[in-house]
């Protein structure tokens, strides 16, 4: 009898927490199997169910809020042959008893495909639309037998042939044929500044970043940013200088005295500009040469490798306007990740008391001097013992002090008086266009850093021209004008640190 007592109490008592949960769900067109999904999402009642009972029940209309999840599921089966029941944590859906349900079967379809000149393309993939699902594929004699009923979408896929989508209709076969696509890709080359010409003319070590590649690297202010752990061999740091030139080579240094900075081709020409001096806007792909190869091109130049940049060229027409705009953030430095003691300054504290144990009730009149006094900086922690051995400050006071020194955060005062979140933005417009005989390409380049520290930062103008003229069909000219003004500021206040403290004095 007890027993009996617990089973219906346990039973009613997960009747009532089913019956608590809040749902809402406002949907005209929604299928069971979503409902059951919605429902344990916003309850965290597992639901067991025949997946093939229900998948081919149609949707129905539900508009419910905050009910409970059982006013949820009579709504939802009102009509159907189903009913449930809750276990714990779990909704179990069966069906009414002498209930018989008659599954509909999918008929079966043959379908033939076959290529332009109508023979039969065996491996071509048939995927359903409606249930997203590879169903198979064609035979030898390309042929498929795919489970399907009117007004199902099926798409057929094989290489060198376009997408084809068919709708099932009332015939029980199908026949589809594929049209041939363009598949022939475009011939890859490589420019050696002078030429175009194939990887496999090319005997030496190169590495190519397209368009595409150097767009998807491209950070805001330079043109080295993109190229950094993207070509192999290549290594740059301009934080590093070695001999006064900073750290900017191609497979290490070939020379002792001579120069160590590669060699630079732009659009065709050698030149001396430096790599930051060049808008990132406006390249169209980067070619390294980095092996003794590129000698036969350039000459001993070239033993520091070569740099071959191409820059992007006029569209002919109508003038053509472009536009980007980037915004780079770079968090301050967290300085407390480089504590070597995360009570480093009880520490030190301590040190200092060890040290400091024996200067004596003297010490004190040695920092008050006029001379003395203002020819050397004391530590914190000296001037406290040294006031307190002179008795003009208590023990309880040094100890008062001292325990303020602890509780002092000089890595987070730092990051709050000289750190801040850097931003740089760049805004570029380029124009271009012209005819046959004359094309012209116009950028214009404005660029504001703000560094991580306070008051620090750069400011950076830049105008660019190119002009193209064919003058007969042998030569032609190619104008280049550029203009550049930047401007560069940072704090000049001067403020130094003391071991456990810091001070701002400007």
């Amino acid at each position: 009898m007890k027993l009996t007592t617990l089973l219906i109490f346990a039973v009613l008592f997960q009747v009532s927490a089913a019956s608590n949960a809040q749902i809402t769900i406002v949907n005209k067109h929604i299928t069971l199997e979503r409902v059951f999904k919605e429902i344990q999402k916003q309850s965290g009642y597992d639901f067991f169910y025949n997946n093939d009972l229900i998948r081919n029940l149609p949707a129905v209309s539900l508009n419910l809020k905050n009910a409970s999840v059982a006013d949820v599921l009579d709504a939802s089966l009102n009509g159907l042959p189903f009913q449930y029941k809750v276990v714990e944590n779990s909704v179990v859906i069966t069906t009414k008893p002498n209930t018989i349900i008659i599954q509909k079967q999918q008929r079966k379809v043959e379908i033939t495909i076959s290529d332009e000149y109508n023979k039969p393309i065996p491996g071509v993939s048939v995927v359903s639309k409606n249930k997203k699902v590879v169903l198979g594929m064609t035979n030898k004699d390309g042929k498929f037998m795919a489970d399907a009923d009117e007004g199902d979408v099926l798409i057929f896929r094989f290489l060198g042939y376009a997408i084809k989508s068919v709708t099932v209709g009332k015939s029980q076969s199908i026949d589809v044929q594929l049209d041939p696509t363009d598949s022939s890709l475009g011939e890859v080359q490589i420019s050696t500044g002078y030429q175009y010409i194939k990887p496999e003319q090319s005997t030496g070590s190169v590495t190519v970043m397209n368009n595409k590649q150097y767009d998807s690297r491209i950070n805001t202010t330079d043109f080295l940013t993109a190229l950094q752990s993207r070509i192999p061999g290549l290594l740059i740091n301009n934080d590093v200088e070695f001999e006064g030139n900073s750290l900017f080579q191609i497979r290490g240094i070939s020379t002792i005295n001579g120069n160590k900075q590669p060699l630079i081709v732009i659009d065709g020409f050698p030149t001396e500009l430096t790599l930051a001096s060049i808008n990132p806007n406006e390249i169209e792909s980067v070619t390294v040469l980095r092996d003794a190869a590129a000698a036969t091109v350039y000459g001993v130049r070239a033993s520091n490798g070569v740099i071959v940049i191409e820059r992007k060229k006029a569209k002919l027409g109508k003038p053509n306007v472009g536009y980007r705009a980037t915004l780079s953030l770079t968090p301050k430095e967290n300085y407390e990740r480089y504590r070597w003691d995360p009570d480093g300054a009880n520490t030190l504290i301590e040190h200092s008391k060890e040290l400091y144990k024996g200067i004596g009730s003297t010490a004190y009149s040695f920092m008050v001097l006029p001379t003395l006094g203002s020819l050397f900086t004391y530590p914190e922690t000296y001037a406290i013992m040294a006031r307190n051995f002179a008795g003009i400050i208590t023990n309880e006071e040094a100890n008062n002090q001292f325990d303020a020194l602890r509780s002092y955060n000089n890595a987070g005062d730092y990051a709050d008086l000289f750190l801040r979140t850097a931003a740089t933005q760049v805004h570029n417009i380029d124009v271009s266009g012209g005819t046959d005989n004359a094309q012209y390409f116009i950028t214009a380049r404005y660029n504001n850093s703000a560094a991580n520290k306070i008051k620090n930062g750069s400011n950076l103008f830049e105008l660019s021209a190119r002009t193209n003229l064919k003058l007969s069909k042998r030569l032609s000219v190619e104008l280049n004008t550029n203009f550049q003004d930047s401007e560069s500021f940072w704090s000049a206040c001067t403020r130094y640190h003391y071991i456990l403290s810091l001070r701002k004095i400007c």
